[in-house]
């Protein structure tokens, strides 16, 4: 398919080829209307789908040039299948540019037997973008031929997706498709649009032709679906046919974007907590899968976003800036793995360093006044508005070393500051330290000692258990619109 001036073949005009007189009267008004391509003895394939499987048309004939019936032993010597209404092979069509596999077509109204003409354009299915075909620039249609059955003639035509653009002409041209069964046909180029693409198909030894309807974007950019799965942050950038797998780069506060680190050793880069920060395709080139991944230092890893497009359809999900709101205090790596389609796939590591306060200082304080500092250990939480986030990851609630003890009176109450913090939850429990190894001290509640726990108290009070405990508290608290979480550990002696 091309138009004048456009991509393709420049040598385009009026060709009527077929064997079957309807046919022939068919593909002439076809022409008027958009796209006529006739195929003259090429094998069309694809798995079977009987949901999927084309609409019956019009008879169609396999006679000579006279109208004379055809031999359908002839096509069956020379290598084709018999083809019948059972196994008729599905319409498919993919583009030369491996951005997907072949895409089955969607069933729509065909003339009947007593009509000359295509059905009119008002009336065609508009199939949705889900099964839809993406041909950029610089790419072919195909009309997909896997299988050993063989065609006897074959007509295209294309009219504007859009209703109220209208249909718009495209010139006709023949193709000449591979000798033999199952050999595919190029069917060439569309002009830029959303086009829905009508195929009529007359296979060797079945009676009616197969008419399906597919839904093609000739475009180097993806149009997507109205409800699509993953919608881009910004629009997508030209991905022509031939381009390489972009590059990837952290843009932090929308600054200019970071490459990834080429060897281990690279230098962290130094973020403070709230900074924006995110991961992006170098041209806003918009990928169909995508796996964000956080590393801490000793390799345990924590997925921050992924989508895993099995049929590489880039009409439902397309992306090219993934921020990162979830990340890892101290030390932490990003490791990016991105697919952009025709098999291409790009990857980018970044070592980082966030910066941020400590969690807010602590204080257990009894009924005499006395007080020591409650210890923050591993394990703790902070966000923003907007759902921006740090945490410190912890495979167990170690123990921080230096606690001082608090001595109090049996039955007496401990109260737990937070200066400057207004407390919005709490819970305590009270066990030991149990060693794990020479160096990993971790939390174990005994006597399933519970001390409590409320939402939205303005401060914290506990009644201890008699003896020397291990107490842990749990503090949730905000400040300026910060919420800090961490664990505390003190030390409690209450005697009678």
């Amino acid at each position: 398919m091309t138009v004048p001036g456009g991509r393709g073949d420049p040598r385009v005009g009026t060709v009527v080829i077929g064997r079957d007189r309807r046919l022939r009267a068919q593909i002439g008004l076809i022409a008027g209307l958009g796209l006529l391509v006739v195929l003259v003895g090429v094998g069309l394939g694809g798995p079977e789908d009987e949901s999927a499987r084309p609409t019956p048309s019009v008879t169609a004939g396999a006679g000579g040039p006279s109208g004379t019936p055809g031999r359908p032993s002839d096509a069956i010597a020379a290598g084709c299948r018999t083809v019948t209404d059972r196994n008729a092979p599905a319409v498919r069509l993919r583009s030369t540019s491996g951005d997907q596999g072949p895409v089955i077509g969607s069933a729509g109204p065909s003339p009947s037997s007593d009509q000359s003409g295509a059905p009119a354009l008002n009336a065609w299915p508009v199939p949705g973008l889900d099964r839809g075909v993406l041909l950029p620039s610089d790419a072919s249609l195909i009309l997909d031929t896997a299988r050993s059955a063989c065609i006897s003639a074959v007509s295209i035509a294309a009219a504007d997706a859009g209703a109220a653009a209208g249909p718009r002409a495209v010139e006709p041209r023949v193709v000449r498709p591979a000798d033999g069964p199952g050999g595919d046909a190029d069917i060439g180029t569309l002009p830029p649009g959303d086009w829905v693409v009508r195929v009529e198909v007359a296979f060797t030894g079945l009676v009616e032709t197969r008419v399906a309807f597919f839904r093609v974007v000739s475009s180097d950019v993806p149009v997507l679906a109205p409800s699509p799965e993953v919608t881009p942050a910004v629009a997508c950038g030209a991905d022509p046919v031939g381009a390489a797998s972009p590059d990837l780069g952290l843009a932090i506060d929308d600054g200019r974007p970071i490459p990834a680190d080429r060897t281990s050793t690279a230098k962290p880069i130094e973020v403070d907590f709230g900074q924006s920060i995110e991961v992006r395709s170098i041209g806003d080139v918009c990928a169909r899968t995508w796996s964000i991944e956080l590393a801490d230092v000793i390799g345990n890893v924590f997925l921050q976003d992924s989508y895993e497009n099995l049929a590489g359809n880039p009409f439902i999900a397309a992306q090219n800036r993934w921020p990162l709101t979830q990340l890892l205090t101290g030390r932490s790596s990003v490791t990016a793995t991105v697919g952009f389609g025709r098999d291409r796939e790009s990857t980018g590591t970044w070592h980082l360093r966030l910066v941020m306060d400590a969690l807010p200082a602590a204080r257990a304080v009894g009924p005499d006044g006395a007080s020591v500092a409650a210890l923050a250990g591993c394990g703790q939480d902070w966000s923003l508005p907007g759902g921006r986030a740090a945490f410190e990851p912890c495979l167990y609630q170690t123990v921080p070393d230096g606690l001082d003890v608090l001595e109090i009176a049996t039955g007496t109450s401990v109260r737990i500051d937070v200066d400057g913090w207004t407390i919005q939850s709490w819970y305590a429990r009270c066990g030991e330290a149990n060693s794990l190894g020479s160096e990993i001290v971790e939390f174990v509640i005994v006597d399933e000692c519970d001390l409590g726990e409320r939402s939205s108290p303005g401060a914290i009070a506990i009644v201890p258990w008699p003896g020397e405990r291990l107490v842990l508290i749990g503090i949730t608290a905000e400040r300026g619109g910060v919420a800090a979480s961490g664990s505390y550990y003190v030390r409690i002696h209450a005697t009678p």
